[in-house]
């Protein structure tokens, strides 16, 4: 089997699973159908005394699962306000309290945190100072390995 035999399968798939309709629907009462696949959908309605029949077709993606319905309306012109009594003032003060608490643990973190990054800062310096006293250290050890090079010279020397 070839690769371009592979594709026009594969290609042959897709474009039946993209126009083979996942969800048909029918109304009994107005005897109205409507149809989905991922690629489109439709809908057709008979005619009836006050209207004629009508058929449209839509190219879109459709998702399977995710209908227009579930979807949240941003603009709406009811209003809805629900008001549960002292119930509610009780979570209320129930959440605040949380969030004080939660609140007053991250300022307890933050001073941790800078606690630590003061002692990180001072064990900095305090590295920094023991490497200039090993710098210090080395150069006497120098020093006192030339001197007692030169000391050694003078001893072969007047030998």
């Amino acid at each position: 089997m070839s690769i371009k035999t592979v594709l026009k399968v594969l290609g042959a798939a897709a474009v039946v699973a993209g126009l083979t309709p996942y969800k048909v629907k029918k109304d009994e009462e107005t005897g109205e159908i409507k149809a989905k696949a991922l690629l489109w959908n439709g809908s057709y309605t008979p005619a009836t005394e006050e209207n004629e029949k009508n058929i449209s077709v839509n190219v879109a993606l459709n998702i399977p699962g995710k209908d227009a319905h579930d979807e949240t309306h941003i603009y709406t012109d009811d209003v809805t306000v629900s008001y549960a009594g002292e119930e509610a003032h009780a979570e209320e003060a129930a959440a605040e309290e949380k969030v004080e608490e939660a609140v007053e643990t991250g300022e307890a973190a933050e001073e941790a945190v800078e606690a630590v990054v003061e002692a990180v800062e001072a064990a900095e310096e305090k590295a920094d100072e023991a490497a200039k006293a090993a710098e210090a250290v080395e150069e006497k050890t120098e020093e006192a390995a030339e001197a007692a090079g030169a000391a050694e010279e003078d001893t072969h020397g007047e030998g």
